[in-house]
């Protein structure tokens, strides 16, 4: 009895697993990955280095427009397929990650929009520069 009740739940368990699995957007997890990539260049050895070169006082404005520049991307995976980004204030289209500094809270902030270009589905804020 005790047996079948365990293949039971785990029966259960696996068809919970395959049914969330099955409604999760291809596009939701490529923006997930996409600000996960711009935390990763943001903290990364690389960019620190190259904003404090640049502005020895280390504004996050500075590390957020350097962010995407070539010689810092060229050391990264590229994004996720059909997932831009940009150092900007707002994004210019639907599934875009944007990267922008504040100085006075010396933050830098990270934000993947969806469809909606008012609304960030996803908000990541990083300590620049990081402690």
């Amino acid at each position: 009895m005790k047996t079948s009740t365990h293949k039971l739940m785990l029966a259960g368990l696996a068809a919970l697993a395959l049914v969330s699995c099955a409604k999760s957007d291809p596009r939701e997890e490529n923006l997930e990955k996409a600000v996960r990539l711009a935390e990763t260049i943001v903290t990364s050895r690389i960019l620190i280095d190259a904003v404090h070169n640049a502005d020895p006082a280390m504004h996050a404005s500075t590390a957020a427009s350097a962010a995407f520049s070539g010689g810092i991307t060229s050391n990264f995976q590229l994004p996720p397929e059909n997932i831009g980004m940009e150092a900007a204030a707002q994004p210019s289209q639907p599934w875009y990650v944007i990267v922008k500094g504040d100085d006075a809270q010396h933050q830098v902030i990270i934000e993947g929009y969806g469809d909606s270009l008012t609304k960030p589905l996803i908000t990541k804020v990083v300590n620049f520069p990081p402690n």
